[in-house]
């Protein structure tokens, strides 16, 4: 199926990405307003003669809509994402920190890192030498080095300061991206990378990583989201307002949508 993903290949990076998931949870909460407030849409909007399904293939098979239903829930096939980079990055970012053992080896006495993944991921974030923050979501180089060196890649790390970061910048030229044969036979079943360090004394150190954290084959605990949760929105709110909410969020089946609107 094709892609709408053109704004991946912008080298100055592009800010709209971004926005996607904004406007989907603002539609979301908006229908959720208007479904309260009694507003009515066709019964028929996915099957219907006019409707989503004719919109966009002359042959659907209409049955599959129900299979499953009450059973299996689409939601649960998402993953979280835990670096604000283009989800292609994320093994080789989970494989980076891996074989650095988390802190352990010194990024200033690092002489090489190869980083050997999938055609989707070198096609979709190969950006090799990134100016702006849009575009560095789209670098693996980049994203490993900021990785490697902040110890972390949250949203507010791919800023002007860490793009202008010489010490960042320096680490990502050192990254050598190629092909792997097993990641591309194994896709998309996995999505993986493999890494290996060499430092300055020629010592080499590596690490593997079918999917990155977060996919449903490989779940994040519940701490794991809330932390990623009270890390973005106190970046925005204050300590006690993030807890609120988040508490909020959390017992979202008795919270009136009210008190999560006032809490926003």
């Amino acid at each position: 199926m094709p892609w709408l993903l053109q704004v991946n290949h912008a080298v100055e990076g592009a800010k709209v990405k971004p926005i996607t998931p904004a406007k989907a949870a603002m539609s979301g909460l908006l229908s959720s307003i208007l479904a309260q407030k009694g507003a009515r849409g066709p019964v028929n909007i996915l099957e219907g003669e006019d409707g989503f399904l004719k919109a966009m293939a002359d042959k659907v098979n209409v049955g599959s809509l129900t299979d499953s239903l009450g059973q299996k829930f689409e939601i649960s096939s998402t993953y979280n994402k835990f670096y604000s980079a283009c989800r292609h990055a994320h093994a080789s970012m989970d494989a980076a920190l891996e074989a650095c053992h988390n802190g352990e080896i010194d990024p200033a006495k690092i002489r090489k890192i190869c980083v050997e993944t999938y055609p989707a991921a070198l096609r979709l974030a190969g950006i090799a030498h990134p100016t702006t923050p849009s575009a560095a979501r789209f670098s693996i180089p980049f994203s490993v080095a900021l990785a490697l060196i902040r110890s972390n890649a949250n949203a507010d790390k791919y800023s002007e300061e860490n793009i202008k970061s010489e010490g960042i910048q320096n680490l990502a030229r050192k990254v050598e991206l190629s092909l792997s044969n097993k990641w591309e036979k194994l896709y998309p079943e996995k999505r993986g990378a493999t890494v290996s360090i060499t430092d300055v004394n020629n010592e080499v150190s590596s690490a593997e990583v079918e999917l990155a954290k977060g996919e449903p084959e490989n779940p994040a605990s519940e701490e794991d989201i809330y932390h990623k949760f009270y890390t973005n929105a106190t970046l925005l709110l204050s300590e006690g307002d993030a807890k609120s909410l988040g508490n909020a969020i959390m017992d979202l089946e008795r919270v009136s949508l009210d008190e999560v609107t006032r809490l926003m």
